[in-house]
């Protein structure tokens, strides 16, 4: 859970996760990386002063968010480096969110696949709970946005697949994301695998509702589902229209939904319509565009019902898109091939040189040879006839 360059690790941007009750932002949960990994994990401000937390050694802050700080650490029984997010102790205070933290984090333990962050441990230390995950190369989704702009539709697709595929995962043991946004979608360097983080938010279908406090909406608004929002009971769906959100930003390079402030984007979150993704990607594949327009449907009931369909309908769409690619670029192969005959003999070819055959080859030319020997025969046949006639 954190990337190539340890202290970059993608720290939740303003405005990005927010706690709302009755629609009244109560606290920004957010502050910028570059002052969170300035700090010491020994400062007194992280509340742990020697420096491990269990069997973990603390090296550097990778990440701040609203209930936790997320370091890069050693496991010094097993010698390897992990992500270790631990809460922040004044969080942890509070008994009701310490059990929120554990009993999610257990429940996203459970999940084993590919596309979702490894889980090695859930623990306490000192009375504060801390998860202990695979500690990841590469890069967010954010920063991806960031250096691109836009992403182009094959690797959206298979962007989409995986993300679905994962989601899938977790749906199948009842647990719901919440909180699906380009800064939780990690792309290894390596592989391109795509891995699904930070269950922080996640609940299980069967969940206390005591534990969620129902009536506070929690999320990232720009890429909520209308439902979690205007905080209603939410299910799987919710992860999918979120997905829906995500694969529209990745192709337009802006978000369906947006504001001035978090208020006015949940707003529109919930009651204006968006621009179809076709209408300001002229040129999508129009299977593509279908799948993100109903994924984004206000009601559930009209979205795709489980992740498991996206994934297989994105997976369609995946290789329709990469035999395209692969066709246009034999095309141009082949367009390149063809023209570097033309390319060669575009500059004018000299003049040949005249060669005089004799001087050339020392040798007298054919014709020469001819009418000598006519005419030696003519002066042979004039003077037989001269003797003859005397």
């Amino acid at each position: 859970m954190t990337q190539n360059d340890p202290r970059g690790r993608q720290g939740p941007s303003p405005d990005d996760e927010l706690t709302i009750a009755s629609n009244e932002t109560v606290g920004d949960a957010s502050r910028t990386l570059s002052d969170a990994s300035a700090r010491s994990p020994n400062g007194p401000q992280h509340g742990l002063g020697s420096g491990h937390v269990a069997e973990y050694r603390l090296i550097d802050v990778i990440g701040v968010g609203g209930m936790g700080i997320v370091y890069r650490a050693e496991d010094a029984r097993l010698r390897r480096t992990v992500a270790l997010k631990v809460m922040k102790p004044e969080v942890a205070a509070n008994a009701m969110a310490r059990k929120r933290f554990l009993r999610e984090a257990e429940s996203a333990a459970r999940i084993d696949h590919e596309n979702i962050v490894t889980i090695y441990q859930v623990g306490e230390h000192d009375g504060v709970p801390f998860i202990a995950m695979g500690y990841l190369v590469g890069e967010s989704l954010r920063q991806k946005l960031k250096r691109e702009g836009r992403i182009e539709p094959r690797i959206v697709a298979n962007i989409g697949r995986q993300v679905a595929t994962g989601l899938a995962a977790a749906h199948q043991l009842g647990l719901i994301h919440r909180d699906i946004k380009p800064e939780n979608l990690w792309l290894e360097a390596e592989t391109g695998r795509v891995k699904i983080l930070d269950f922080g938010l996640a609940r299980t279908q069967e969940s206390d509702m005591r534990l969620t406090q129902s009536g506070m909406v929690l999320g990232t608004p720009k890429y909520m589902s209308p439902e979690q929002a205007t905080a209603k009971t939410v299910d799987h769906r919710s992860d999918l229209f979120s997905l829906g959100s995500v694969l529209y930003h990745l192709l337009s390079g802006h978000e369906p939904f947006g504001g001035k402030d978090s208020a006015s984007t949940l707003i529109n979150v919930t009651q204006a319509e968006f621009a179809p993704v076709e209408k300001v990607c002229p040129h999508l594949n129009p299977a593509l565009g279908r799948i993100i327009n109903r994924l984004l449907a206000k009601h559930p009931a009209k979205r795709p019902q489980t992740a498991r369909e996206v994934a297989m309908t994105l997976a369609e769409i995946e290789q329709q898109l990469e035999a395209e690619y692969q066709e246009n670029a034999r095309r141009q192969s082949l367009t390149e091939t063809a023209e570097l005959p033309a390319t060669a003999s575009s500059s004018p070819a000299s003049a040949p040189i005249p060669i005089n055959v004799s001087t050339a080859t020392g040798k007298p030319p054919l014709l020469s040879l001819v009418l000598l020997g006519l005419g030696i025969l003519l002066v042979g046949l004039l003077l037989l006839a001269f003797l003859s006639a005397n």
